[in-house]
């Protein structure tokens, strides 16, 4: 059994009453990677991703894909055209779907799931409400003024680019506030494009920092799209049908597509198929600023729209 399909099964394995999510997925696939480094064997995982990479290279440079791809790798985004304030009294709003599907045999769960409502105010208040869920850890209810859960404040966080991605390699080193395993993401790809990207994927609806805001949420894809290992393709759409900029690449054992709004740079969608064909997806159904834990945005204060 290959790698991916020993991080799910060690996943459920280990933690047979809790619940699986994205999380979990993440948080695991970093641990096998560093064993993996250790063990020597990522020369042959190395090999066989760069015969994917050079298939996935192909089929977008044929034009097989919709969409145009930006000049080179790494080719940023343009500044946003519209951007929401954010102020004491209102909540940032996210409905956000999530779903795994794996196809190991022995995982016992086949597949993992949840829609849910999220409300955050800047007061660490709020309200979270959940739809529906299969096999994920997340639980919904209304928090008092620091009680919302979430990992971590990020007030602190840069919201310029170039100053958020210095701020990321810094919390991204071995003595760092958040280390990341010392393992490049694939082969010819350096050990900071890796860092970025896995520092980066926690705030893209992730259900550990909720109290990610719209104009970070930017700021970290602006960030991702000038690493070099991504390619930047205007002019596509998302799962949902709604007009996107599209982040492709190949990282850690999956191919992932990350798409962001093209008028407020905030995060749409993830989608990623591991080498062992496990799939999973992140959708953003609707996002911005509300003003009530029990309202959705309205007009110009929604930074990702509905479908239609």
């Amino acid at each position: 059994m290959d790698d991916s399909k020993d991080t799910l099964a060690q996943a459920l394995s280990h933690a047979p009453e809790t619940p699986f999510g994205l999380d979990d997925v993440r948080d695991r696939r970093g641990r096998v990677e560093q064993r993996r480094r250790l063990t020597a064997r990522i020369v042959g995982l190395g090999l066989t991703t760069a015969i994917l990479g050079a298939v996935v290279f192909a089929m977008v440079s044929s034009g097989t894909r919709e969409g145009t791809l930006a000049s080179g790798a790494g080719g940023g985004l343009p500044a946003p055209s519209r951007t929401v304030s954010f102020g004491p009294g209102e909540f940032s709003y996210q409905r956000i779907r999530i779903g795994v599907d794996f196809t190991c045999s022995d995982c016992g769960v086949k597949q993992s799931g949840v829609v849910f409502e999220s409300w955050w105010a800047l007061d660490d208040s709020g309200r979270i409400d959940v739809t529906e869920r299969n096999n994920y850890g997340i639980h919904g209810g209304t928090f008092a003024p620091g009680t919302f859960p979430n990992e971590g404040d990020l007030s602190a966080f840069p919201t310029e680019p170039d100053a958020l991605r210095a701020f990321l390699l810094e919390r991204s080193a071995t003595d760092g506030a958040s280390p990341r395993p010392e393992v490049t993401p694939a082969p010819d790809v350096p050990l900071e494009e890796g860092q970025l990207w896995l520092a980066i994927r926690d705030y893209l609806g992730s259900t550990q920092y909720l109290n990610a805001t719209p104009e970070l949420r930017a700021a970290m894809l602006q960030v991702l799209a000038r690493v070099p290992m991504v390619d930047v393709q205007s002019g596509t759409t998302d799962p949902l049908g709604r007009p996107a900029t599209a982040l492709r690449f190949h990282a850690y054992d999956a191919d992932v597509t990350v798409f962001v709004d093209p008028e407020t740079d905030d995060f749409l969608a993830m989608t990623e198929r591991f080498d062992d064909g496990s799939t999973g997806s992140i959708v953003v159904e609707e996002a911005g600023i509300a003003a009530n834990d029990h309202a959705r945005p309205q007009g110009v204060q929604r930074t990702v729209q509905s479908a239609p």
